[in-house]
């Protein structure tokens, strides 16, 4: 489990780019983190380095060098969009960051 739980809150207007920010701050050497879209049921959007299929022509993953920044880019974002996505890392050993996004407007 996470030793850390940071929420933040985003908003966006249908068609904007929105980024949900996930700086895990591991010591460890860690191979991926994972960001999962709280739906029923809920969607892995990014895991293994990888966008699930559904999100790709919108969504990536921005990745600093340091290998610590695993920030969310949304992309010409809809009303679809809005809800709660949460990034961790493999291990857990890190915060699990929670962004709420909120998208006004109509699609």
């Amino acid at each position: 489990m996470p030793d850390v739980e940071r929420r933040q809150s985003y908003t966006a207007i249908v068609g904007e780019t929105v980024v949900l920010r996930c700086r895990p701050n591991v010591s460890e050497d860690v191979d991926w983190h994972y960001w999962v879209l709280e739906t029923s049921p809920p969607y892995c959007v990014y895991s293994n380095s990888a966008m699930h299929k559904r999100f790709e022509d919108r969504m990536s993953v921005d990745r600093k060098d340091d290998g610590n920044s695993y920030d969310l880019v949304i992309n010409n974002v809809t009303v679809g969009d809005a809800g709660q996505y949460i990034c961790v890392e493999e291990l857990g050993l890190g915060a699990k960051h929670i962004a709420k996004l909120t998208v006004n407007g109509k699609n």
